[in-house]
């Protein structure tokens, strides 16, 4: 069961991963920084690669870090939301199952 729950949480905190990449780099790509990178290399810091031409920070970097923290940190509480709620909703089929 260990291995199910281990399952579920890894593919919703890569399905939870690809849409905080998506909605960091459609609100924070151009109003906090400039980078030409792709849409996952905008979320990895550091967000901009100096000497690189037009890649700058707009606001403060300590704004852009703190932001980046609370995405992150929803990016894995959401999931591990969903899979405690979906294992507590079918426990017993899974018990069923899986013994």
């Amino acid at each position: 069961m260990k291995l199910t729950i281990a399952f579920i949480y890894g593919v919703l905190l890569l399905i939870s991963l690809l849409i905080f990449a998506s909605v960091w780099h459609w609100q924070m790509s151009g109003v906090y920084f400039v980078s030409n990178k792709s849409l996952l290399a905008d979320f990895l810091p550091p967000f901009i690669h100096p000497g690189e031409g037009g890649n700058i920070y707009i606001k403060p970097l300590r704004v852009i870090y703190m932001m980046w923290f609370v995405y992150l940190v929803a990016m894995f509480l959401i999931p591990a939301g969903f899979t405690w709620l979906l294992i507590r909703l079918h426990q017993k089929a899974l018990n069923k199952s899986w013994v």
